[in-house]
């Protein structure tokens, strides 16, 4: 199972993009069978990035979904954050701040709480193009902040805070 996963991200990074949903489909298959959850999980967060790339995007939301539930259900919160960036920006692409916000904040708030650098990175410029969208700058600034108290040095969250503390 764990082949056809590696195998599904070598075809996805090749371009060959139904291969790779092949490859992590069987993948799947094999860890349901197998009661690997985990596992599971993992590969619908992979399924769900190579759906949306091909613009199946119901397929990919559901695959993004389903591995959120079992990412809670296993109290993995690494996989929690992973997927719920995905599943984040993968509302924002189809115009749902409202929804992208909901699944932002969740990996926002678990890259704090890892004290993640490199995640907090990751997540906050979807993070704030989203609260623009939704006009909510107040909660744009605590995110702002919050990033800013575990990376202080970062310019680009300075700006952002700079400019949103003006049009306040």
């Amino acid at each position: 199972a764990m082949v056809l996963n590696s195998l599904g991200g070598v075809l996805q990074r090749q371009g060959k993009f139904d291969d790779a949903v092949d490859a992590f489909r069987r993948s799947y298959d094999l860890l349901v069978k197998l009661g690997d959850e985990r596992g599971q999980a993992m590969v619908l967060n992979s399924l769900g990035g190579v759906l949306q790339r091909q613009e199946y995007f119901s397929e990919a939301c559901a695959a993004y979904e389903k591995s959120v539930v079992l990412g809670r259900k296993l109290g993995d919160k690494r996989h929690l954050a992973i997927v719920s960036t995905a599943l984040g920006k993968f509302h924002l692409a189809q115009s749902r701040p409202v929804e992208a916000i909901k699944a932002l904040d969740e990996a926002f708030d678990l890259e704090i709480g890892f004290r993640n650098q490199r995640g907090v990175k990751i997540v906050v410029g979807s993070l704030l193009r989203a609260l623009h969208a939704a006009g909510d700058r107040q909660h744009a600034i605590r995110v702002c902040e919050a990033a800013l108290s575990l990376i202080p040095s970062d310019t680009f969250l300075r700006k952002n805070l700079e400019r949103l503390k003006k049009t306040t």
